[in-house]
């Protein structure tokens, strides 16, 4: 009788180790175990995931922040130039080739080594 008990209440992998265990039963836990890791690594690799999401989100506004930032200094920095160039011409006459022969005179002469005195 203790040979008909001495099994019960065990479970497969619990005896995994067993000498005089079948082959097929060995092979069983095997992937009883194997699926138990598989599905501990398809929880990682989800967790993983949603991490690189949240990262890739986190990223993607901060480009778009600056992004946004960088196109709100141009566009009021083109404002600006084209408002000054318009009251320059309204009240003074001054056109913007006039504009544009000085600046470009300014920077010849900044650029030529010691013309400026």
């Amino acid at each position: 009788m203790g040979g008909l008990w001495r099994g019960a209440g065990t479970t497969a992998t619990s005896c995994s180790n067993h000498p005089n265990q079948h082959p097929l039963i060995r092979e069983l836990n095997q992937v009883v175990e194997w699926k138990k890791y598989q599905k501990v690594l398809e929880s990682w690799q989800v967790l993983m995931n949603l991490i690189i999401l949240i990262a890739a989100l986190v990223i993607s506004f901060l480009i778009f922040t600056w992004l946004i930032r960088v196109v709100k200094a141009t566009v009021t920095t083109a404002f600006a130039i084209a408002l000054l160039v318009l009251c320059l011409q309204l009240f003074f006459g001054i056109g913007p080739q006039d504009i544009w022969q000085e600046v470009t005179t300014l920077w010849q002469q900044i650029t030529q080594p010691g013309s400026i005195r």
